[in-house]
């Protein structure tokens, strides 16, 4: 992938981090319910 493609999905390099932070806050959440453990909102 080259950096104008992935720039045309994504404003600059904060952008993309939240990106994968909050897909991997969500993948989390969803194993967490899937094995029943309490999930653990930032404060």
């Amino acid at each position: 992938m080259t950096k104008g493609a992935l720039y045309r999905h994504y404003k600059s390099k904060r952008d993309i981090f939240d990106c994968i932070v909050g897909r991997m806050e969500q993948q989390d959440g969803e194993q967490a319910t899937e094995y029943d453990m309490p999930q653990v909102f930032p404060l």
